[in-house]
């Protein structure tokens, strides 16, 4: 609002300043001492601004000096009022601005174990975009203060600015709370800083690290990243199948990559005690409780095993992937959730 009333007044001094150099123009037109039009818009501006009267050293006759007078008025008018606004403008920015900040960082607080993307750009909007529509808690990290303003406008998710290779905006993003964090930034150098922060910060959390020279995908892993993602290579083996198995890329897509499908594959793990905690998975009856499919369970220490058996019985520790809607997972994520002993769950 303060923009719009800014420009108005701008525009408007233009438009007096304009309409006020043609009136002296036009008098001075009927006179031994004719000014040109530049010039007497030179001297106009000198008035509105109050730096000069410069035709002072004219005999102007009373309608003439009647209308420097108003012309004198209502420029230092329009000029202290756009001063005013001008200034207004910063103060209110600077207090949204703090006020805004503040109110990130206590959002941020709040957070445990949640998960932090940092870098927005191509990579990390998409995984912005899927984090988001499966209603996971996250922090997102951006150095670029456009591309942060865009984010901050279109999500309720906090966005720090910052350099993510930065312990202290790490910090700030909560990485001693979080359980993961996306290293997507552009370059594998940056993601590599990234990882080996993270891993000083808190040895504990996740690292997924984007890379994009293969030869740099055992330095990420060295220093600490669990999962190297490259890109193009996915990129390549995706085409492949696209030719071969379109089918079958065109099923996964719809569950990994169609935003208006809801269909999502996940993963939980077991807990102590739980009531998944020493059945098999056809005493779980986990389609009928949840209408969710096991595609695959892993033991702890053992292989991810595919299409297990009804009686494969579900211990503490082992690790399920399900297939359904991403709305029927919370109840999956509760039957799985470890529980003290004596403690009775609910229907």
């Amino acid at each position: 609002m303060a923009k719009k009333r800014l420009l108005i007044c701008l525009i408007l001094l233009l438009v007096l300043g304009f309409l006020s150099a043609l009136g002296y123009w036009v008098y001075f037109q009927g006179t031994p001492d004719a000014l040109d039009f530049w010039t007497c818009l030179y001297r106009t501006m000198m008035i509105m601004t109050t730096v000069n009267e410069p035709f002072q050293n004219y005999d102007l006759p009373p309608a003439m000096q009647q209308y420097t007078a108003v012309v004198l008025l209502t420029g230092m008018g329009l000029v202290i009022y756009a001063v005013s606004t001008f200034a207004a403008q910063v103060i209110e920015s600077g207090l949204e601005d703090r006020f805004k900040g503040r109110r990130i960082r206590k959002m941020i607080e709040r957070l445990h174990g949640h998960l932090i993307v940092a870098g927005a750009g191509k990579t990390g909007e998409v995984i912005i975009g899927e984090l988001n529509r499966r209603g996971e808690p996250f922090v997102i990290i951006e150095i670029d203060q456009d591309r942060v303003e865009e984010l901050r406008s279109k999500l309720q998710q906090p966005v720090v600015q910052g350099d993510a290779t930065d312990d202290d905006v790490l910090r700030e993003a909560g990485i001693d709370r979080a359980s993961g964090i996306f290293a997507a930034l552009p370059g594998d150098q940056e993601n590599l800083f990234v990882v080996i922060s993270v891993n000083e910060l808190n040895p504990e959390v996740k690292i997924v690290a984007r890379s994009i020279d293969p030869r740099t995908d055992e330095k990420l892993r060295r220093a600490g990243a669990g999962v190297v993602i490259a890109p193009t290579t996915i990129g390549a083996d995706r085409m492949v199948s696209a030719m071969i198995r379109p089918k079958v890329v065109t099923f996964m897509d719809r569950l990994l990559r169609d935003p208006e499908s809801t269909s999502r594959i996940e993963e939980v793990e077991i807990g102590a005690a739980s009531e998944l905690d020493g059945v098999t998975i056809s005493e779980a009856d986990l389609g009928a409780r949840t209408q969710l499919l096991v595609l695959a369970l892993q033991h702890p220490g053992e292989h991810l095993a595919c299409n297990p058996a009804a009686s494969e019985k579900l211990t503490a520790g082992t690790l399920l992937v399900v297939l359904g809607d991403v709305s029927h997972f919370p109840k999956l994520h509760q039957l799985a959730a470890a529980r003290s002993p004596g403690v009775v769950p609910r229907g």
